[in-house]
């Protein structure tokens, strides 16, 4: 566990201005915390670190931010932002942002997290995390700031600010650096043809119940660039490492290209009286990736919220848009249904046999319905 830089005690709930020095004790991981200011949040520790030990600030490499506190306050939504700027640059060089919560066209549910995790419930102590990509130099200096700031639904004033001052390797560590990457393209050799497998089986949720497993596929996820900017949006415990269960899914429905180096496979279960095509653990033929692709038109599709809560707190959402994605209203709001976290299919209505609500010609498109189904115990 690398050590954590504490300020416990050292911040009140309205600024701090002190610089503090941070690290693991390692060469290359220093850092010092500065202008910290506490707003709605009570920061107790900020911490920087690279995603592994012979990693070093650098270009290419990312600084994985985590802010602990407190907060009286009631969070509904908000992001967690960042900007780095470089000495002798007037303006910052790259930026980024990472929302509290997951949301959809509902609002967000502060219960799911995404760079907001609540220790228990969803007020009191916190852990904030974020990811940052760090850029090339654009000065002989090599000196950068990492501003991050947290913004709530009320926007201002902020949940809390602070700057985390940082550099490049100087030639007093020039032989250690060089070190560090020997090693890291000695591994990057050796693994020059690995992957990253995750997956998410939906374990007796949604349409099927336990019918579908999802595994997506991030080839060199060291350096991609959509693993770098979303991998927070598959949690462990959710995502698994490995492939799905071939034994169990044991057929193919689609295959899409998320992002460049980046799959994600839907696959499913047949019975073997059933006349079809089997997986049997074979890579999809093309025809077959053409033929999923068109059957898949997006008429219906669902999600389902609070997977992991007990019996009874989960919902589904479910989308009937006649039309599908060649729909007036797939043209307007199909932004809105990302894959993940929905999926083709319906609701299974006999596990959420309850109607919260039916919102019939959704925001004015005649025929689209959306249900909001619950459980009734």
């Amino acid at each position: 566990m690398q050590k954590l830089l504490t300020f416990a005690g050292l911040v009140s709930s309205a600024s701090a201005h002190a610089t503090f020095l941070g690290g693991d004790g390692v060469q290359g991981h220093q850092f010092t915390v500065s202008d910290l200011k506490s707003g709605n949040f009570t920061v107790a520790n900020v911490n920087m670190i690279p995603p592994h030990k012979w990693d070093s600030w650098a270009p290419g490499s990312t600084a994985i931010v985590t802010v602990e506190g407190t907060t009286k306050k009631k969070i509904l939504a908000g992001t967690f932002k960042w900007q780095i700027y470089e000495t002798g640059v007037t303006s910052f060089i790259a930026s980024g942002n990472a929302p509290y919560f997951n949301c959809d066209n509902k609002g967000c549910d502060p219960a799911s997290p995404v760079a907001l995790k609540w220790k228990s419930g969803t007020i009191g102590d916190f852990t904030l995390t974020l990811q940052a990509a760090l850029p090339p130099s654009q000065d002989k200096s090599k000196e950068f700031r990492l501003v991050i700031w947290g913004e709530d639904q009320d926007h201002e004033p902020y949940d809390f600010s602070a700057t985390i001052n940082f550099s490049y390797g100087d030639s007093s560590g020039e032989v250690l650096v060089q070190q560090q990457q020997q090693q890291q393209e000695e591994e990057e050799d050796a693994a020059a043809a690995a992957q990253l497998t995750v997956h998410h089986a939906d374990n007796g949720l949604g349409s099927g119940g336990d019918a579908h497993c999802m595994e997506m596929t991030v080839s060199d996820p060291t350096h991609n660039e959509y693993w770098a900017a979303h991998s927070y949006q598959y949690p462990a415990a959710l995502w698994p490492q490995g492939p799905c269960d071939r034994k169990k899914y044991n057929w193919f429905n689609r295959q899409q290209k998320v992002a460049d180096g980046v799959s994600l496979t839907t696959l499913g279960i047949h019975h073997p009286k059933k006349k079809t095509k089997s997986l049997r653990g074979a890579a999809p033929t093309q025809m077959q990736v053409q033929e999923a692709a068109l059957a898949d038109d997006s008429e219906f599709l669902y999600l389902i919220t609070n997977p992991t809560s007990p019996m009874g707190k989960q919902h589904c959402q479910e989308l009937d848009n006649p039309g599908g994605t060649s729909s007036k209203y797939w043209a307007s709001k199909g932004w809105k249904y990302t894959t993940p976290p929905w999926k083709a299919g319906k609701c299974d209505r006999n596990r959420f046999n309850f109607v919260n609500r039916e919102t019939q010609n959704l925001d004015g498109f005649e025929g689209v319905t959306f249900w909001y189904l619950g459980i009734q115990v």
